[in-house]
């Protein structure tokens, strides 16, 4: 399945693309389901946050490091990821990755701060969009892994 990484509707977060398939809820504990594309050799580096994030993969297979260890899923497997564990994302398979996200409004209410309209010309990451989201990452609570943390899991830059 060939999955398109320019999605009208969708959002960038500084790589991965996104859509909200739940209508907004004012309660930032109420789920919240996201659409989201993964495009190829796109890394989501090592963070942690107190929201839970369930991933069901529907095309493609991503890798994942969560306790201490670099997991494979492809389509129908589901990750788990409980409140405050430390985890990473990475598509190294060349093809993009579509999965759905089951995660709180809280997390909507962060990815809406941060993203950028897929087809917009601010679209490629640059030191503003990294500094805004870093930002709202730490105001929001959210543990960032340095880059020595990042590399000594195998992500480079």
């Amino acid at each position: 399945m060939s999955l398109s990484t320019n999605c009208p509707g969708f959002i960038d977060i500084l790589g991965p693309q996104i859509r909200f398939l739940t209508p907004y809820i004012e309660n930032p504990n109420a789920y919240c389901v996201i659409d989201a594309v993964v495009p190829a050799g796109v890394q989501v580096p090592l963070h942690s946050h107190g929201e839970r994030e369930t991933l069901v993969i529907l095309a493609g297979k991503i890798e994942a490091f969560k306790d201490d260890e670099w997991l494979s899923y492809s389509a129908g497997d589901v990750l788990d990821i409980p409140s405050g564990v430390r985890h990473a994302i990475r598509n190294s398979s060349g093809e993009p990755v579509n999965l759905l996200m089951v995660t709180y409004e809280s997390m909507r209410h962060f990815f809406q701060s941060v993203g950028v309209v897929v087809g917009s010309d601010e679209r490629k990451p640059n030191e503003d969009r990294v500094r805004t989201f870093v930002s709202a990452a730490i105001g929001n609570g959210y543990w960032l892994g340095s880059e020595e943390d990042n590399r000594a899991i195998g992500l480079g830059a």
